[in-house]
């Protein structure tokens, strides 16, 4: 995806997203995650290893690898439910160097478990390393399961005491996948 903004280039996103903050889903929602790496350094990077601590609410069975951009030379799931991917030998060339040439992504999709309870929340990140570097974690992304998902009417107010009478601002902060409108009162 093209963004317009600063973003780092190293992330994790989840589809469906759901709705609002706690990216409410239904519970038989397959889930895809694409994760987005890139060398932003100054080398060519020989290997990447990405470990990927799947949750507990997850079933490993549905999991399925749909794409990635390199060859994958080894994948494991540990007791752990840690699903480690290597791309050994992958010579990811800089991006400072070799612009649009030093990124990579992974793509898989996975299914809940059958039977949770509702507002039962699944969460993921990944650690990424780049050869023998520290590890570049993304961001953790959330998903709460329902049989019916229903936006998350959370808001923000403001409340200016200078002001006579009592005046207050509401801002919605969620969202629906169908672009749904709301009326408050």
């Amino acid at each position: 995806q093209t963004t317009s903004c600063s973003c780092d280039p190293n992330d994790k996103g989840v589809s469906p997203m759901g709705c609002g903050p706690n990216g409410n889903i239904g519970k038989n929602e397959v889930l895809t995650y694409r994760i987005r790496f890139e060398n932003t350094g100054t080398g060519t990077e020989h290997d990447i290893l990405l470990s990927d601590k799947l949750d507990s609410d997850l079933d490993l069975s549905t999991l399925q690898i749909i794409s990635a951009s390199h060859t994958i030379t080894y994948k494991q799931i540990l007791p752990d439910n840690n699903l480690i991917i290597k791309f050994d030998g992958i010579e990811l060339p800089s991006n400072i160097l070799h612009p649009d040439s030093g990124r990579g992504y992974l793509l898989f999709k996975i299914s809940p478990k059958i039977g949770l309870p509702d507002g039962t929340v699944i969460t993921n990140q990944t650690g990424i390393y780049f050869d023998q570097n520290e590890v570049v974690l993304t961001e953790v992304t959330i998903n709460t399961l329902y049989d019916t998902p229903r936006p998350d009417a959370n808001f923000t107010h403001k409340h200016s005491c200078t002001e006579t009478g009592l005046v207050y601002d509401f801002n919605y902060v969620g969202s629906t996948p169908d672009n749904a409108t709301y009326m408050w009162e």
